[in-house]
């Protein structure tokens, strides 16, 4: 069933404050065949410049209302100057690199891995019963040796990093994480996803938390963000970033 968009939108900028307009398109069809191998099909997918947001989806019979919430809150965090933090982040480790094609991928996760972060922390806050049942789903795979096994295959550290930022979202949410049965399943799919798990999930606990009542994210956060942000990109290259 075809969710109400508008009605979705409404109730998310009253709970989320949202200041900036939101913008609803189906995606261009000349790219959808690209857009639904790289992201699936019923994927919606955000832009934001801080004041104006963008979200493209692919069918709104297929549309799942919490990737639409978690697109949402997306925009609420770029409202917050979180745009601008990225691309400090991203120079960094573009220059740490010198653009090295070796390491092309792992800025770009590194920044997924705190935006994911700072998003489902917001989503599942803000949003916990619309998104209680995806989230369980989704931190319930992590329960499974032979699902982790297969995430690390697919993705290695940032397949770790993916289970790091479920686990920091929901304990920012004061959501329970079963964290205790997730650990013994990852050492059973193997030792050095438990490492690069525990390497995350520290590097995690330096960010600070982000009020949405603030107009923009304090310099000193920023500094905080950007620097968890390259630490994690020098943990999984090997690169001293200074």
């Amino acid at each position: 069933m075809a969710i109400n968009l508008k009605k979705l939108l409404a109730q998310a900028r009253r709970k989320l404050e949202l200041k900036g307009s939101v913008e609803w398109k189906p995606a261009p069809k000349n790219q959808l065949s690209y857009l639904e191998s790289s992201f699936g099909r019923g994927f919606v997918l955000g832009m934001s410049n801080g004041k104006k947001h963008s979200i493209a989806y692919s069918s709104a019979d297929t549309i799942d209302q919490v990737d639409v919430l978690h697109e949402l809150c997306n925009a609420k965090l770029h409202e917050l100057g979180f745009a601008e933090i990225k691309a400090a982040a991203m120079k960094e480790m573009q220059d740490c690199s010198k653009n090295s094609f070796q390491y092309i991928r792992d800025p770009n996760s590194a920044i997924t891995t705190v935006t994911e972060t700072f998003v489902n922390s917001i989503l599942f806050s803000q949003f916990p019963e619309e998104s209680r049942v995806k989230r369980e789903n989704i931190i319930g795979r992590f329960e499974s040796t032979d699902a982790l096994t297969s995430i690390h295959t697919q993705m290695g550290f940032w397949g770790s990093a993916e289970i790091s930022y479920y686990r920091k979202a929901s304990l920012n949410s004061g959501i329970p994480f079963p964290g205790d049965l997730i650990e013994k399943a990852i050492i059973r799919a193997s030792e050095e996803m438990k490492k690069e798990y525990d390497t995350v999930n520290a590097a995690l606990e330096e960010l600070p938390k982000i009020d949405l009542n603030i107009e923009q994210i304090s310099k000193e956060d920023s500094i905080k963000i950007v620097g968890v942000t390259v630490r994690l990109f020098s943990a999984k290259t090997g690169l001293k970033c200074e």
